[in-house]
């Protein structure tokens, strides 16, 4: 569908009044009869008006389009010759009309319809074709007809600039909503990257390991061990054990707060896959409660166990010597 603005109208109807007055002169030089000068006169006329109107509405003279009608209007009730001034209606009574449509408002349609009309009636004194009641009926139809279809474009017109001005809202109310949207993604991203960066710390702190020596680990575990925790520890006290190449892990659970077979059962685990890598293990921080209720369990624990890391590593650097 192509679409053609008034301001493209405008321009394209002035064009085309040049290009008519143009084609008249030359036609006129090139018909073999007499050339009649009045004629020639008006066409150049036509044509070198007609291009500079075009030139002011393109410097943004607007009321160009008024003048435009105006103009075709006297035209063709001053100009138009005989049969078609008392003879014979012609249809150029509908030219200014249509012009107007495409160039201006409803009143304009009316006013240079009605306009013609007159002149025309001046013309032939009120008698001949156009004051003929058939032919004025048909023009009052005609007129009606155009006026309704311009008023009906305009009205369709006006509910499409309606609609795009929604349409339009609504995109804007979208953009703005999507990039508040990007924005609120965008923080929630960083927030759920610091928070990932806090659970890592939390599970550092969680299951800490410190060399003591070249190659021992001290593993202090305090707080509640669950499934969860323990197999942290695990993933942290291999991957340390293997990069540092220890030979000794030292498993102090003096912090630990409560000790059942579950927990020991974690925690042998960890000191199997530690000596899975040649690792020795040494337990640390047994305290009496835990050691009463080992005994009551009749829990064997399959590791070597001091009372402090100190103890262990002093048996283990006795070890070492010997």
């Amino acid at each position: 569908m192509v679409n053609v603005t008034r301001r493209q109208s405008v321009v394209a109807i002035l064009l085309l009044l040049a290009v008519v007055g143009v084609l008249a002169v030359i036609i006129g030089f090139l018909s073999g009869e007499p050339v009649r000068l009045d004629y020639i006169s008006s066409d150049i006329g036509v044509a070198v008006g007609s291009i500079f109107l075009m030139y002011l509405y393109l410097r943004g003279y607007e009321q160009i389009r008024y003048v435009v009608i105006i103009v075709i209007t006297l035209m063709a009730g001053l100009l138009m010759n005989e049969p078609y001034v008392t003879q014979t209606a012609s249809l150029a009574l509908f030219v200014p009309a249509v012009l107007a449509m495409i160039l201006a408002e409803p009143i304009w349609v009316f006013g240079s319809s009605v306009t013609l009309l007159l002149i025309l009636l001046v013309r032939g004194q009120f008698h001949g074709a156009y004051a003929d009641p058939f032919t004025l009926l048909i023009f009052i139809l005609t007129l009606g007809g155009m006026l309704a279809a311009h008023l009906v474009t305009r009205t369709t017109q006006k509910l499409a600039a309606e609609n795009n001005a929604r349409v339009q809202e609504q995109k804007n109310t979208l953009e703005s909503q999507a990039a508040e949207l990007g924005a609120a993604n965008e923080k929630l991203q960083h927030q759920l990257a610091q928070q990932r960066q806090l659970l890592e710390l939390v599970e550092t702190l969680e299951t800490p390991a410190v060399s003591i020596a070249n190659d021992v680990l001290l593993a202090p575990v305090v707080g509640h061990v669950d499934q969860r925790r323990a197999q942290a520890l695990s993933n942290n006290l291999l991957n340390q054990a293997a990069e540092r190449h220890c030979r000794l892990v030292i498993l102090d659970i003096a912090g630990v707060s409560a000790m059942d077979t579950a927990v020991i059962g974690l925690l042998m685990n960890i000191a199997q896959a530690l000596r899975l890598l040649g690792c020795e293990v040494i337990m640390s921080g047994i305290s009496a409660g835990v050691a009463i209720m080992l005994t009551q369990l009749n829990v064997s624990l399959p590791v070597r166990t001091v009372r402090s890391p100190h103890e262990a590593l002093v048996a283990y650097s006795g070890v070492s010597q010997n």
